[in-house]
């Protein structure tokens, strides 16, 4: 998917629905929402992008581990694929997997 970037489609994704997340290391994790910013961006005839949303994810670095196991990490305002296709490496970034 991070491999060739490109307009996709998206739904406003709802308090406790699963997207995919990917992270500043290229990363693609699963992630729960837990805040919703808006509506998103849909423009007459094109994909626009989904609202920025707040997520939380285990972690995926091995050093971010305690007795209690892998860590969580949180991302807030993190932006939709579609808003980030012009960044020559894009990361921190969401999309959904359907």
């Amino acid at each position: 998917m991070t491999e060739s970037l490109q307009e996709v489609f998206w739904e406003v994704p709802r308090v406790g629905d699963s997207v995919k997340v990917v992270t500043e290391t290229r990363d693609e994790v699963n992630a729960l929402v837990v805040a919703v910013h808006g509506p998103g961006y849909r423009p007459d005839d094109k994909m626009g992008y989904g609202p920025p949303i707040n997520v939380v994810f285990v972690s995926t670095d091995p050093h971010k581990h305690d007795p209690y196991g892998q860590q969580l990490e949180r991302y807030s305002s993190l932006q939709h694929l579609n808003s980030v296709t012009t960044m020559p490496n894009p990361g921190r970034y969401w999309y959904q997997d359907k």
